[in-house]
């Protein structure tokens, strides 16, 4: 047994030197991996104590990195996916703000249009944001913003 628990954090400590994880995706590769569920609750424990693994660290860092191209829904939605408590999700999304994913989704748009030449109607880039995951709150307000410039 003691083999097994140090086999299983030498295995947590080289996923994790890789890149981040929430802790139902560590708990899924250990399963994966063979080792019991004991050995894997003492582990992510362990991982949980010393800071190792933390999914509201994690939803900050996701939701960071991918906002310029996604919008809360989506987002939210990656997230659930990969075991983050919806609690969790939520406070993190509220932290951010609406103004930060509607500057994004405006930012996206504002590319969208220049690479097209101003060649958009309104509710293709409406479409656009959609299929991005952004609110209707946010992809009316820009719809609004955008028909009033003239764009």
């Amino acid at each position: 047994m003691k083999t097994e628990l140090n086999q299983a954090f030498s295995f947590v400590y080289g996923v994790l030197a890789k890149r981040r994880y929430t802790r139902r995706e560590l708990e899924l590769r250990l399963v994966q991996r063979g080792f019991s569920t004991e050995i894997s609750r003492r582990v992510l424990k362990s991982m949980d104590k010393y800071g190792y693994i933390d999914d509201q660290v994690y939803s900050r860092f996701w939701v960071g990195k991918r906002l310029a191209k996604r919008g809360f829904i989506l987002l939210k939605q990656e997230l659930l996916n990969r075991g983050v408590d919806i609690n969790i999700i939520e406070d993190v999304l509220v932290e951010f703000g609406y103004e930060a994913e509607y500057n994004a989704a405006l930012r996206l748009i504002e590319k969208k249009v220049r690479l097209s030449g101003n060649d958009c109607s309104v509710s293709r880039l409406a479409g656009f944001l959609q299929h991005r995951g952004y609110s209707y709150e946010v992809i009316g307000k820009i719809c609004r913003e955008i028909t009033e410039r003239g764009v």
